[in-house]
C-alpha cells in the first residue's frame, strides 16, 4: 500500500522528490 501511495503521489509531488526517496530506502 505505501508503494502505491508513494508511486502515484511522486508524480503528482514532483516538487518534493524527497519523500518517494526516504520512502524507497525504508523500503527493502
Amino acid at each position: 500500500r505505501k508503494k502505491g501511495v508513494l508511486c502515484p503521489r511522486a508524480v503528482l509531488m514532483k516538487e518534493e522528490p524527497r519523500e518517494d526517496e526516504r520512502v524507497m530506502s525504508s523500503l527493502p
